[in-house]
Order: structure tokens, then C-alpha cells, then sequence
């Protein structure tokens, strides 16, 4: 099988290969070529994800204050609910097991299970 190869310097030729790497070097192309197509109709830049935060302003009057507003309903949210609750849910969120809180207390997984359901639809009915 005869396939076209194109050097650096642009120069041309044809080389003949074997039938069974000839079809994995045509293959090969017509991916890179697929790859090369969607790139040009969907760039998506590894460097866009950080250039974003260079330009970013990272914090506005307006998202202090509504962090600050924000900051305020959930503590007033977690207010409401019981000692043990609070306890378990704030290590909950801090991404502690059900089943670690569990022992770290000493109590039954089904009651810290319990407890952190009964905080979640709490809060979700107060916030």
C-alpha cells in the first residue's frame, strides 16, 4: 500500500508500507483530522479556565454584601436547629461520613442519619 507523506520542509513523497499499517496511519489521519475539525468549531482553551480569574474582580461591593446577608440567614437557619443537629450537620457538610460521626459519637448510624435528614429539610424549609 502506497500512502502520501508530507516532510517539515513540505516536500512530498509516497512511501509504500504494509496493507496493515497503511490502514492505521490513514485511521490515524482521519481521527487527528475528525479531532482537528471539532477544535476549530468548538475551541475550548486550557488556558481560558485561568485567564478568567486574572480579569475577574473578586469581590464587588454587591457580593459582600449579599455574602454578608447570606452569611446571616444560615446562621440564623442553624439557630433553629438542636445542639445535636447543628453538631452533625455541620460535620456533615464539612465532608465527614455519616458513618465516622456515627462513631465518632458513639451513637447508631440510623439516629445521625435521622438527625441530619430532619436538619436538611429544616434548614431547606428556612432558607
Amino acid at each position: 500500500m502506497k500512502i502520501n507523506y508530507e516532510f517539515i520542509n513540505g516536500e512530498k513523497t509516497e512511501i509504500e508500507v504494509e496493507e496493515n499499517i497503511g490502514k492505521w496511519i490513514l485511521d490515524s489521519r482521519r481521527v487527528e483530522e475528525n479531532l482537528a475539525r471539532k477544535e476549530r468549531y468548538h475551541c475550548y482553551s486550557s488556558d481560558a479556565a485561568w485567564e478568567g480569574e486574572d480579569y475577574a474582580v473578586p469581590d464587588t461591593p454587591e457580593s459582600l454584601i449579599l455574602r454578608k446577608y447570606e452569611n446571616k440567614r444560615l446562621i440564623s437557619a442553624l439557630g433553629e436547629l438542636t445542639e445535636v443537629q447543628k453538631r452533625r450537620f455541620i460535620k456533615f457538610a464539612e465532608g465527614i461520613s455519616i458513618r465516622e460521626i456515627a462513631r465518632q459519637e458513639g451513637a447508631n448510624f440510623k439516629s445521625v442519619y435521622d438527625s441530619i435528614e430532619q436538619a436538611r429539610k429544616k434548614l431547606k424549609k428556612l432558607l
